[in-house]
């Protein structure tokens, strides 16, 4: 959807109005209740036409917000997430008083003061820009949300994480006194953030905690540049950030080249890690033609999920405020809470977190 790969025809618009109104109700959405609809000049039209109709046959409220992709202050190239993109007045306010708000923007603001005032004021938030197909195939359901909750509970009774791997990974983590946050796809409850689609597992690590060496293999996924691996790139963490990025070819030099294009130190600061839940997700989504489900390779059944840049959300309860963000998602890995295995080899291996 970022890059408007969307159908021009309208009936797409009839064909999705069921299947949000199932998302809806995942959500929880009551007869009398407020529907803010978030939206920016890249967002796929189809999106907030369906929504808006699906919320009137639930009995909803609904309007539209639409705020320009491009600011005056916009890095096209980079852009993650910035608290200029949304007005400080008027959406903000208007956002606060809606019960649930549908982000199918893509400007970029999970990260942001904004973002967490507005879960702060008890509305609930959920991000939906994967294609059609993708939402249908991952649409929550009851198994999700049971095994992202234990996962999350499982994560935050621990402090220290440590990440290994066959090709060489060993990055060890504290998360002391931080959560154990959980995505099954639906906001369903006052003041809560959640990404349709979705199934994971996250904390967001201390800052200047992560020592050792991450190994991105072949084969791994590295979001926002869109690119599968194809040789071993090998990451060096030193109190707390990554002080080496050696290696990968092309894919090597296309991280070196984002992460320093931000000008900024926080960029290389770890902003969170966890695993991956679900079983329906396709490993080889972002690889098809169209627009790819980059939620397909975060959620995807056993594999880790690292981010590293921006964690300032109140959902993670991170401390980072920047602007840059970038996601490594990657299979094979095995992970371990406080000395307690939960991946091996990207198999999970607590009965109770299968």
């Amino acid at each position: 959807m970022a890059r408007n790969d969307f159908p021009l025809s309208y009936e797409m618009t009839g064909e999705l109005v069921s299947l949000f109104r199932q998302e809806l109700q995942e959500c929880n959405l009551q007869p009398g209740e407020t529907v803010a609809l978030m939206c920016d000049s890249r967002t796929n039209p189809h999106y907030p036409a369906a929504f808006m109709g699906a919320a009137q046959e639930l009995g909803a409220h609904v309007f539209e917000l639409r705020v320009p992709f491009f600011t005056s202050s916009t890095r096209r190239i980079v852009r993650a997430a910035s608290d200029d993109v949304i007005p400080p007045r008027g959406p903000l306010e208007a956002m606060k008083a809606a019960d649930l708000v549908i982000d199918m923007s893509t400007v970029g603001w999970l990260y942001t003061n904004v973002h967490n005032q507005i879960l702060a004021s008890g509305t609930r938030t959920l991000m939906v820009n994967n294609p059609p197909e993708v939402l249908r195939r991952l649409l929550p359901c009851k198994e999700i949300r049971e095994r992202t909750r234990a996962g999350a509970a499982f994560l935050e009774k621990g402090t220290k994480l440590h990440l290994t791997s066959r090709a060489g990974t060993d990055l060890t983590f504290s998360k002391k006194g931080r959560k154990g946050i959980f995505q099954y796809g639906a906001s369903d409850i006052p003041g809560r953030w959640d990404h349709w689609p979705s199934g994971q597992v996250a904390c967001a690590p201390i800052e200047g905690s992560a020592e050792g060496v991450l190994v991105l293999d072949v084969g791994d996924i590295v979001l926002r540049v869109e690119r599968y691996i194809s040789e071993p790139i090998r990451c060096e963490f030193k109190s707390g950030k990554m002080v080496g990025i050696k290696g990968g070819g092309i894919d090597g030099y296309l991280i070196r080249e984002y992460m320093n294009t931000w000008g900024d130190e926080k960029a290389f600061i770890p902003a969170h890690i966890g695993w991956g839940c679900e079983h329906r997700a396709i490993w080889i989504e972002q690889a098809l033609p169209g627009p790819g489900g980059g939620m397909d390779a975060e959620s995807f059944y056993g594999n880790i999920l690292f981010g590293m840049g921006a964690n300032y959300f109140v959902g993670l309860g991170g401390a980072n405020v920047t602007p840059a963000h970038i996601d490594f998602c990657m299979r094979n890995c095995s992970f371990s809470v406080d000395g307690v295995a939960v991946l091996k080899d990207g198999e999970i291996v607590v009965d109770e977190l299968k």
